[in-house]
């Protein structure tokens, strides 16, 4: 009789511990859930990453549900100087594993509404923001430090912003980008293969649209990206605006980080334009005296050096029916298209009266041509343009229906 007692008892006290046991995860969903709980857990993280980095960190809501799904609402980190360097409205991540032994975070999906990156060069500073905390993440002692994976990432109504504030503000009245005032705004994207291990991150950027505060409108951009602290590889790239479209594969490598401060003079750029279809209005936001050049043409080629210092080899431009050019051009002084100096190889060119003269160039000028051009016909064109837009001579041969032609062109 005592013997079924104590049976009867280890039954009872298996079942209540089976009961607690299960009952245990959804207590903790709930602990979890109770907003004081979700104010200390907040910041205990903030505190434990601001540990870390050093750095000025808070996070207004924090919760967590059974299948790991996290959600954290006004993320904030300030840099040294107490702005901004990072603002999110909303992110929400599930967690797909976690493997502590080869330090690895398995993130299935991410979805960041709100997100306000903000790099900048302050007052007498040498670096960007983002610096310091790049050198407080590598320099902590570890055996191995971790590795984060996101399968599937959204952005909502994001925003860039890169503020130089050792130059000033372009006046209101100039148009096009200022260099050193860039801000990207309704950033909306869906990315995929997301990676950061040490001090490299890599992503496929399916799908992204943006609007920069120029006015350039990005209908679509995509691409397979790695970024590091010395280069940034740009492969599969294509950049949709509403009159353009840009297939290419771009590489730029710098010293550090803070290069990008001064990037026309400091980023080295290797890239392959293939086949793609450019108006060239479109270079307006870059060089704001080309606004006027409204003309669509076909172009491949490949670039290379700085903004400032720039190298096009086998260019091959496509332009309506008759007009096709084939060459290498070196231009120095962009972005101030005045005060750039060119050198033009016309390898092979074939054209038109009628295209050549219908080419819009800025400030609406156009080329001036001897009076007999017009008898030519058909015309191939071999020889070397050299100069600034306002004193811009070449000395070329030319082939016509009538013969050869030896002569120069001027712009006034």
């Amino acid at each position: 009789m005592e013997g079924k007692n104590i049976k009867k008892r280890i039954k009872k006290i298996f079942y209540w511990f089976l009961v607690i046991l299960m009952a245990l995860p959804i207590l903790l969903v709930g602990v979890l859930n109770i907003p004081q709980t979700q104010v200390y857990i907040a910041k205990k993280i903030t505190n434990k990453i601001s540990e870390n980095i050093d750095g000025d960190i808070s996070i207004e809501k924090f919760s967590i549900n059974f299948a790991l799904k996290i959600n954290l609402k006004k993320v904030l980190i300030k840099d040294k100087e107490h702005d901004t360097l990072l603002y999110a409205e909303h992110i929400k991540v599930r967690i797909g594993n976690i493997n502590r032994t080869a330090k690895v975070i398995n993130i299935n999906k991410a979805e960041i509404t709100g997100l306000n990156f903000c790099l900048r060069k302050h007052k007498k500073a040498s670096t960007l923001n983002i610096n310091y905390f790049i050198r407080q993440l590598s320099t902590k002692k570890t055996s191995q430090k971790w590795s984060i994976n996101v399968s599937n990432a959204i952005l909502v109504n994001s925003s860039f912003i890169f503020d130089n504030y050792n130059h000033d503000k372009k006046p209101a009245s100039e148009s096009g980008m200022d260099y050193n005032r860039i801000g990207i705004e309704n950033i909306n994207a869906k990315i995929s293969d997301f990676y950061f291990r040490n001090d490299t991150i890599g992503f496929w950027v399916k799908k992204m649209s943006a609007t920069e505060h120029s006015g350039l409108v990005i209908k679509d951009l995509h691409s397979r990206m790695k970024i590091s602290s010395t280069g940034w590889k740009m492969e599969d790239l294509g950049i949709e605006t509403p009159l353009s479209n840009i297939v290419a594969i771009i590489n730029l490598s710098y010293s550090e980080y803070s290069d990008m401060s001064d990037w026309i003079n400091k980023i080295n750029m290797s890239a392959t334009i293939k086949p793609s279809q450019l108006e060239m209005s479109d270079i307006k936001y870059f060089a704001p005296l080309l606004a006027d050049m409204k003309n669509q043409i076909h172009i491949t080629g490949e670039i290379s050096g700085t903004i400032s210092q720039l190298n096009v080899k086998n260019l091959m431009l496509y332009y309506k029916d008759n007009t096709k050019l084939y060459g290498d051009i070196n231009m120095i002084g962009l972005p101030n298209i005045n005060e750039t100096f060119i050198h033009l190889k016309m390898k092979d060119c074939e054209t038109s009266q009628k295209e050549l003269l219908g080419f819009k160039l800025p400030n609406n000028k156009a080329l001036i041509l001897p009076n007999k051009f017009s008898k030519l016909g058909y015309v191939t064109i071999n020889g070397n343009f050299t100069g600034f837009l306002d004193n811009f001579v070449s000395y070329a041969t030319f082939n016509t229906d009538l013969g050869e032609l030896n002569t120069d062109i001027k712009l006034y």
